[in-house]
C-alpha cells in the first residue's frame, strides 16, 4: 500500500511539473500567459507579466497539491478500514486460541462466561466496524460517483486533444502526464477499494 501512495504522489507531481512545463512554453511576453485568464490590470509590463505568470504557475500547483492531498485521505481511509477488518480477523484467531488453552484449565461454568465475555467483545468489534464501513460509504459514495464522473469526462476530453495535438510538442507532453496522474488516481482509489474488499470477504 505505502508504495501505491508514493508511486502516485510521485506520478501527481511529476505530470503537473510536465503539463506546467508545457504551459511555460506557450508564454509570450507580454501577450500570452500560461493560463488564459481575465485580469484587472494590465499585465504587458515585463514585471507585473512574470509576476502574473508566476503567480498563475504557483496557483495551479497549490491546487495539485491540495487535489493529491484529498485524493489520498479517501484511500487512507479505505486502507485504514482494511487495516481494522484485519484486526478484526487477528483478533478472532488469538480469542480461538485462548479458548482452546482455557478449556484445559478451567471449569465448565468459567469456561461458557469467559467464552460469551470474548465472543461478545468481538462481536461488538465487528458490529463497530461494520456500522464505521456503512458510515464511510454514505459519506463518500456521491464524492466517489462524482470523481469518478469527472474523472471519465477529463480522460475522453484529454484523449480528444491528444489525438488533436502533435505529439513532438510540450503541449502533447503535458497532456500525457496529466492523463497518466488522472489514469494513476482513478487506479490508487480503484486498488484500496478492492483491498477492502477483498480482505473483508475472505
Amino acid at each position: 500500500m505505502r508504495n501505491i501512495f508514493v508511486s502516485y504522489t510521485m506520478t501527481t507531481i511529476g505530470g503537473i511539473w510536465l503539463y506546467s512545463a508545457s504551459r511555460s512554453s506557450v508564454l509570450d511576453p507580454p501577450h500570452t500567459l500560461p493560463y488564459k485568464g481575465w485580469f484587472p490590470y494590465n499585465y504587458s509590463n515585463p514585471i507585473v507579466y512574470w509576476l502574473t505568470a508566476a503567480f498563475q504557475l504557483y496557483a495551479i500547483n497549490t491546487a495539485n497539491v491540495v487535489d493529491l492531498v484529498m485524493d489520498l485521505l479517501i484511500s487512507a481511509i479505505l486502507c485504514s478500514m482494511c487495516a481494522q477488518v484485519h484486526i478484526l480477523k487477528y483478533r478472532f484467531k488469538v480469542m480461538l486460541e485462548e479458548l482452546k488453552g482455557i478449556t484445559n484449565d478451567t471449569e465448565c461454568s468459567d469456561i461458557a462466561t469467559t467464552e460469551r465475555l470474548m465472543i461478545a467483545d468481538w462481536v461488538e468489534y465487528h458490529i463497530d466496524l461494520i456500522n464505521l464501513i456503512k458510515y464511510m460509504n454514505n459519506v463518500f459514495s456521491n464524492v466517489i460517483f462524482l470523481q469518478y464522473t469527472v474523472s471519465s469526462v477529463i480522460l475522453c476530453t484529454l484523449a480528444f486533444l491528444m489525438s488533436h495535438t502533435d505529439a513532438m510538442t510540450m503541449t502533447f507532453a503535458g497532456y500525457f502526464g496529466f492523463l497518466i496522474t488522472i489514469y494513476f488516481q482513478v487506479f490508487q482509489q480503484c486498488y484500496c477499494a478492492h483491498t477492502l474488499t477483498s480482505e473483508a470477504s475472505l
